[in-house]
């Protein structure tokens, strides 16, 4: 959906809705409110999502590959572990926040 059609669907509704401008405005802006508030709820949403994601890929509950993840370079330790990916270990190293 295009800008241009929020826009038209909005005033379309504010119409038949609303007697007077202002009424309008309260309609529109109200609703401009409830849009704001969606969006801060999926945002947490997508941030829960993402953190039980990097929960799911992360190793840091493996005592064998957190050591070796300590004492080896990103590329040795991928080398090492040739059936892990770059992203289990990135999400590793997001899991305990470096």
């Amino acid at each position: 959906m295009t800008y241009e059609d929020s826009k038209n669907i909005l005033l379309s509704l504010r119409t038949s809705l609303c007697k007077t401008e202002k009424e309008s405005i309260d309609y529109l802006l109200d609703y401009i409110e409830k849009l704001k508030k969606d969006v801060k709820k999926a945002r947490k949403e997508k941030k829960r999502w993402k953190r039980k994601y990097i929960n799911w890929l992360s190793f840091s509950d493996d005592e064998e590959k957190m050591r070796d993840f300590w004492n080896l370079s990103k590329k040795n330790f991928l080398k090492s572990y040739s059936y892990l990916t770059e992203e289990e270990y990135d999400a590793t190293t997001k899991d305990i926040g470096l």
